[in-house]
């Protein structure tokens, strides 16, 4: 998945980093609408598969 920040910094994250579990957790979080920005910054941090901006 690739999310989009407001400083227009694209982060993707995958299978590889920081792992299927955690990408379908963000996933659910995405659609809900809740949680997902506190979840990357309390478990996923720096652990994204790749950054663009």
């Amino acid at each position: 998945m690739t999310l989009k920040f407001k400083d227009g910094w694209h982060y993707i994250y995958n299978s590889i980093r920081p792992g299927q579990a955690d990408v379908d957790v963000m996933k659910a979080m995405a659609k809900t609408g809740s949680g997902l920005h506190g979840f990357i910054n309390r478990k996923i941090r720096n652990n994204y598969f790749h950054k663009y901006h």
